[in-house]
């Protein structure tokens, strides 16, 4: 009798911990981690990215030839070489920087009395979309001088110049005026941009 006792009472505590055995495992927030169970094998969830879509990145550069005309002497000629670099981010916004050199120049009919400026900082803005690049270029003068040919007239306000994107490449043409009070003194610039992504 006390046997019998002894394997009932074995029995009992051995359903009874299947049974809290199974209650703690419907209960679990482990059954429900990725490797626990289900038919897939445990894939994991994909993980959401929180970082921004990068910019699109580009280099070239901008080839002017100035003109600026004086009231008092002719007018006086300059080329420069302007470097470019900038992104465009998801917004379409542009933001970089470049360095405008002086080439040749100045080539003037009169004698000069003060030193030609060289070299001018350039900032870069503007937007781009749809296969067309606006940019958008304000030139601050570095340096001592004066600029004879007029790409300090042209640029030193900033103007905006149209670029056709085709690809990983892109080229604009553009001529801009700046026409001052006295339009004698028209100042003319001939551009011509060439780009590529980085």
């Amino acid at each position: 009798m006390r046997r019998l006792a002894l394997i009932g009472g074995t029995l009992f505590a051995m359903i009874a911990a299947a049974g809290i055995g199974a209650f703690a495992a419907a209960h679990s927030e482990a059954r429900d981690a990725p490797g626990v169970g289900g038919a897939d094998g445990g894939s994991p969830a994909p993980v959401r990215s929180g970082g921004k879509p990068s910019a699109q990145r580009w280099h070239g550069v901008m080839v002017s030839r100035t003109s600026r005309g004086f009231r008092s002497g002719g007018t006086c000629t300059t080329d420069w070489r302007t470097s470019l670099r900038f992104a465009v981010d998801a917004s379409g916004s542009i933001s970089g920087s470049g360095s405008a050199k002086l080439a040749s120049g100045p080539n003037c009919p009169f004698v000069t009395g003060q030193p030609q400026l060289r070299r001018f900082d350039v900032k870069v803005g503007g937007t781009g979309s749809g296969g067309r690049l606006l940019l958008r270029l304000d030139a601050d003068a570095s340096g001592r001088g004066i600029d004879y040919g007029g790409f300090d007239a042209t640029f030193g306000q900033g103007r905006t110049l149209s670029v056709d994107v085709h690809g990983a490449s892109a080229s604009g043409h553009d001529v801009l005026r700046a026409v001052p009070a006295d339009p004698t003194d028209v100042s003319i610039a001939r551009n011509s941009i060439r780009l590529r992504t980085s």
